[in-house]
């Protein structure tokens, strides 16, 4: 990891100024500087090099951009990317791996806009057609900005660094913001007093205002696995204080899904890698346990809360609402009842808060089929890549599960992880594991 930060500084102050600028905005009112700043940060840092653009692409999933105050933030970035790099994608679009990511996804795609003829509630119809749609720019951009194995393991160590500061930049806000999350937007006097509210849950969530905590976790399990896929095939201080601040952030979520998975990431990379380490690492989870109870006991209160929501609080909530998506199904099995539908037509007026009941019940047989066989065939590549890069296995399993109590209909980040496992895939089939997967 250090020797890339050494021998790739330039693009590191790219990548680091973009993240800085965008997350200094979201603290401090920027104004038009922010805007301006983020727009020439985010130009020279695309004409820099193809993954540099990837790189920037991804740090949006880890920072909040409403204090940059531009609408439609991503697709404009993709977009402006796209331009930028307009050569790089058009000789690289008929790679493989951007085609059968493109045909599953397309199959999902046209399911959800032929579901348009049960719909109810065509605002809703039409937003979750733009993130869809959103989604398939994004396959297109982002796979043909990599270009071979060394782009592949670049990417990788800076999402893992993305994902440690966005921990850090949550507990920033957590700090010194006047506004945090909890369940609603509540305003406090003093950061003193967050970690327990009067009249009140006695626990927040340290990210910013805006996101989607549980999504969130979803999110940040990606670069735990990649920075814990790193620590366990060389050890380094650097390593492991980037794989504690990202679980960190996990648990600054508040999401009891991440949560979970975070500690079965954790038990599968002692099980199935072959560290010198693992004795230290056994010996490391009673350590932690030790210090979050003592120094964190809000933490605890939140996770004896599970076994109450599983039983007694019908999976807080979401058994109920996994109910209606089946009967959504049934129904309709053939077409759904429309994407964005589901929060239309439940009484509960939410989510199915399961990406794939809530597919299946919005999008019927068909759009459900196309979207498992995407998965399923990620899954096979990295399944088969597990002896050389286990966090592949491990860190899709983990967002596959977390899948099923979030409906993350925003597949950017889940599908840019798909991408990597892909052309990790198709490198190691090559003859020449250092040879690009196609001429620059």
């Amino acid at each position: 990891m250090i020797s890339v930060l050494k021998n790739e500084w330039k693009e590191t102050l790219l990548i680091l100024g973009f993240y800085l600028l965008v997350a200094a905005s979201s603290i401090v009112n920027l104004g038009v500087l922010g805007q301006v700043g983020f727009i020439v940060m985010l130009a020279v840092s695309s004409l820099y090099s193809p993954r540099t653009a990837a790189i920037v692409l991804l740090a949006f999933f880890y920072l909040p951009v409403g204090g940059l105050h531009i609408p439609n933030i991503f697709i404009v970035a993709t977009i402006f990317v796209a331009v930028l790099n307009f050569r790089s994608i058009r000789k690289n679009f008929e790679n493989k791996i951007t085609i059968w990511i493109l045909k599953l996804y397309s199959g999902f795609f046209l399911f959800r806009l032929l579901s348009i003829v049960s719909v109810d509630n065509l605002p809703k119809y039409w937003q979750y057609i733009l993130v869809s749609f959103s989604v398939l720019v994004h396959i297109i951009v982002f796979s043909c900005l990599i270009n071979g194995k060394k782009d592949i393991n670049v990417i990788l160590k800076y999402w893992g660094v993305i994902g440690a500061l966005s921990s850090i930049l949550g507990y920033i806000h957590f700090m010194y913001a006047d506004v945090v999350y909890l369940r609603q937007i509540v305003q406090i006097d003093s950061f003193y007093d967050k970690a327990s509210i009067e009249g009140s849950l006695d626990w927040v969530r340290w990210i910013w205002v805006g996101a989607e905590p549980n999504f969130t976790g979803l999110n940040l399990l990606i670069p735990l696995a990649i920075n814990l896929g790193f620590l366990f095939k060389k050890f380094s201080l650097f390593n492991l204080l980037l794989s504690i601040i990202t679980l960190l952030g996990i648990l600054g979520t508040y999401s009891r899904t991440s949560f979970l998975v975070s500690i079965i990431i954790i038990v599968l990379f002692i099980l199935f890698s072959n560290a010198k380490y693992k004795l230290f690492f056994i010996a490391l989870i009673p350590i932690s346990a030790f210090v979050i109870a003592l120094y964190f006991p809000e933490f605890v209160d939140r996770i004896d809360t599970i076994q109450t929501a599983a039983t007694e609080g019908q999976g807080s909530g979401r058994f109920p609402l996994y109910l209606e998506s089946i009967d959504n199904f049934c129904s309709s099995p053939i077409i759904g009842i429309g994407a964005g539908q589901t929060p239309v037509v439940s009484k509960y007026k939410l989510e199915a808060h399961n990406l794939f009941l809530q597919t299946l019940g919005e999008n019927g047989i068909f759009g459900f089929v196309f979207i498992m066989l995407l998965f399923v065939k990620s899954l096979k590549m990295a399944f088969s890549l597990r002896t050389k890069e286990p966090m592949f296995l491990i860190g899709l399993i983990a967002v596959l599960i977390n899948c099923n109590t979030v409906s993350a209909f925003d597949l950017r980040t889940i599908l840019s992880f798909v991408i990597i496992i892909s052309y990790s895939y198709m490198v190691n089939r090559s003859e020449d594991h250092v040879k690009p997967l196609y001429n620059k």
